[in-house]
């Protein structure tokens, strides 16, 4: 996964935020890889949720990503393989640099990646 700092496209179009995001350079836009399984999902977008918070910095909102895998004749087994993706945007805390909020992003990125993979509950 990884952050970058886009700005123009995606206004309005987060969802479980609110509709404007901030300035350019004040967010970035990461694209998520997350499991098929529902219950997976959600334990997958509520620990990332919480690292946002513990490294200070806001979740402006989740985005499904549109596919479309029957229409570009994607076999089964991939089909079968395919992870739901997601763009997730995180809001710079207040004062940071962009330095300082690229740090941020690196280590949010980092904790979350370790934790999920060490959760045993996770199946996929």
């Amino acid at each position: 996964m990884r952050f970058r700092s886009q700005h123009g496209r995606r206004r309005g179009h987060t969802h479980g935020a609110a509709t404007q995001l901030p300035a350019a350079g004040q967010y970035a836009v990461g694209n998520i890889f997350l499991p098929q399984v529902d219950a997976e999902r959600e334990i997958c977008r509520t620990t990332i949720n919480r690292i946002i918070s513990e490294e200070g910095q806001t979740l402006l909102g989740w985005r499904d990503v549109p596919t479309d895998a029957v229409g570009a004749d994607v076999g089964p087994a991939a089909l079968a393989a395919q992870p739901r993706i997601e763009q997730l945007f995180i809001g710079a805390a207040e004062g940071l640099s962009q330095e300082e909020f690229e740090r941020k992003l690196y280590v949010i990125r980092k904790r979350f990646s370790h934790t999920l993979r060490g959760d045993t509950s996770l199946t996929e």
